[in-house]
């Protein structure tokens, strides 16, 4: 069973089941403030938890106020209270566009949601488990044609901060939608680190660019 482990999750990441976590805040909804911090409050009520107000994300704590100058689920808060782009984990750190929405994942990966066209980024850990890189490629491949019925997987490779990265690329359908999947395998440590970014019809130059730019910040 562990020898399915990465191919398992590594399918699980390609495939992505987006479920959104945005909670949209009602119009009467307001900041308040006092000696402790702030709040956004609804009548007698507050929110707490991970809550995107205008363009932004906020943390609220258990008794409403909001968390500032720290980290949340290894996401950075900025002095204002937002998300300013940065998450940091035990094993790398990645500045991601705060114009990203971040969304639920599953199988312990984070998820974003890429503008107003149906684009997402997913990033997941994998334990290699002292499998080889072939071996990690030659799984990839088997358990992606399966998946999603295709023959063709395109493979390359590329520099990305001095690392040499293995690159995916492929196209299946979803009922009438032809999806197109973009995929980077990073190594370090005997780690497996799979960035994706999938987009129905097609995935546009800009976002394509945002993705590329976001891998240029890891740092292990």
């Amino acid at each position: 069973m562990k020898k399915l482990q990465i191919t398992k999750k590594i399918v699980s990441s390609l495939a992505i089941a987006l479920v959104l976590a945005v909670n949209p805040i009602v119009a009467h909804a307001e900041w308040k403030q006092d000696s402790t911090g702030w709040w956004y409050a609804e009548g007698d009520s507050w929110y707490k938890g991970w809550k995107q107000i205008g363009e932004k994300w906020y943390y609220f704590k258990d008794n409403g106020y909001m968390a500032h100058d720290c980290y949340i689920d290894n996401y950075s808060l900025n002095s204002k209270g937002y998300w300013d782009g940065a998450l940091q984990s035990q094993d790398f750190s990645v500045n991601y566009p705060s114009s990203w929405i971040k969304a639920k994942g599953t199988s312990g990966m984070s998820i974003y949601l890429l503008g107003n066209e149906f684009t997402i980024e997913s990033e997941l850990t994998v334990n290699m488990q002292g499998k080889s890189r072939d071996e990690v490629i030659d799984k990839c491949i088997k358990a992606i044609k399966s998946r999603f019925g295709i023959n063709q997987v395109n493979i390359s490779q590329q520099m990305i901060n001095g690392r040499t990265v293995d690159v995916f690329d492929y196209k299946y359908k979803l009922e009438h939608n032809e999806r197109q999947v973009h995929t980077v395998n990073l190594y370090n440590n005997d780690k497996l680190y799979v960035f994706t970014i999938v987009g129905d019809k097609g995935i546009s130059s800009a976002n394509m660019d945002a993705f590329n730019n976001m891998l240029k910040t890891i740092t292990f």
